[in-house]
């Protein structure tokens, strides 16, 4: 089966930290047997292919191929949308043309689930849609957006979501039936980082919504409470500034990896006395799949489905924007008084793993698409 990717957002380079979820996807769908090519919008850096996956890039008149300012529509974002769907009109136009998919796979229902809807009324290709959460939960609550978001997800083969809150959504805007696939990446191998005190690590945007300063805030308590750790914070975002000042203040070691590459993360993961997922909204976020994977203790923010997720045996769920209950439930793990499911966390790898979405996307292409 041909089966083309079309990728809103996709990494450049193994260990890119843009939607890295979406390389070990592509790559289980080549693993499963698929023929594959993404096509996605040209960044300043060259798209990589990899033996199994060729992965094509059409330039357009982004803003440094950001393609999260298309969810921003006003006069001056005018021209940056007019160029992404000419030129992404373009290229899909030719690679069905030359390449001849079976069915068209648009990661966000917008903009590729529009570029998808069109090349399928045009040249009569199926197309299934992955909703991803700001598809739905952003462009698809602006009233400006909103009619191309559901006639995206409503003209749609197949729909899904990675998110049961999520899928519920993407049904009642489509009115039409949507199924669970959650986004999930492989682990990579690496030896487990050994640090002075107990790891406590945080991996994410520094942005509100994934609230690293209530971690810190949880820390500081933590510490002046005697506990002993150590604080990791791995990521980038706009609050780095105001989480560097505050990191004075926590009298325990605090050190922050910017940017850092999938086998760090990994060796951080696995030497993890503790991983803290303090975020303000969430569906299933991959680190919550990594933890799984490296076997580190988890503690939840109870929003969406992963404090669902955790309450079934996995993690500790705290409220969000509490930071004395966040330190309490690391101080709780790092006594050694918390122990996880192990059977459900297994449960959860598994159906974590690319290669389960994989198996599933290509199984319902089979039934319903061709």
């Amino acid at each position: 089966m041909r089966v083309a990717v079309l990728a809103s957002t996709y990494p450049c380079e193994p260990g890119d930290a843009v939607a890295p979820w979406a390389a070990d996807f592509t790559e289980a769908l080549a693993e499963a047997g698929a023929e594959v090519v993404v096509l996605t919008g040209a960044t300043e850096r060259p798209h990589r292919s990899s033996s199994r996956v060729d992965v094509r890039a059409f330039p357009w008149r982004g803003v440094h191929g950001r393609v999260v300012s298309l969810l921003e529509p006003s006069p001056a974002n005018a021209l940056r949308i007019a160029s992404y769907f000419r030129q992404g009109r373009r290229a899909l136009s030719e690679l069905c043309e030359e390449w001849q998919p079976d069915v068209l796979f648009a990661l966000w229902a917008i903009p590729m689930g529009l570029l998808a809807r069109s090349a399928s009324r045009r040249l009569g290709v199926p197309y299934a849609v992955w909703a991803l959460g700001a598809d739905v939960y952003r462009a698809g609550r602006n009233p400006l957006l909103r009619p191309f978001v559901r006639a995206s997800l409503r003209d749609a083969s197949l729909r899904f979501a990675d998110g049961y809150e999520l899928l519920r959504e993407v049904e009642e805007l489509s009115g039409r039936a949507c199924s669970f696939l959650p986004t999930g990446r492989r682990l990579p191998p690496a030896e487990p980082y050994v640090g002075e005190r107990p790891v406590v690590l945080f991996v994410g945007r520094f942005e509100p919504v994934k609230a690293p300063e209530i971690l810190l805030e949880a820390a500081e308590r933590l510490a002046a409470q005697g506990v002993e750790f150590e604080l990791h914070l791995a990521g980038s975002g706009s609050l780095e500034g105001q989480l560097r000042g505050r990191a004075k203040t926590v009298p325990a070691p605090v050190h922050f990896h910017i940017d850092a590459r999938d086998e760090e993360i990994a060796s951080l993961m696995r030497g993890a006395a503790c991983v803290a997922i303090p975020s303000r909204a969430e569906s299933i976020p991959v680190v919550f799949g990594e933890a799984l994977q490296a076997r580190a203790p988890l503690v939840v923010s109870d929003v969406g489905d992963m404090g669902e997720l955790g309450r079934s045996g996995v993690a500790l769920v705290v409220p969000q924007d509490h930071p004395e209950a966040l330190a309490g439930a690391i101080a709780y793990i790092l006594e050694g008084l918390w122990r996880p499911d192990a059977g459900r966390r297994e449960e959860l790898v598994h159906s974590l793993d690319p290669a389960t979405a994989a198996s599933t996307v290509l199984a319902s292409f089979d039934f319903k698409c061709c």
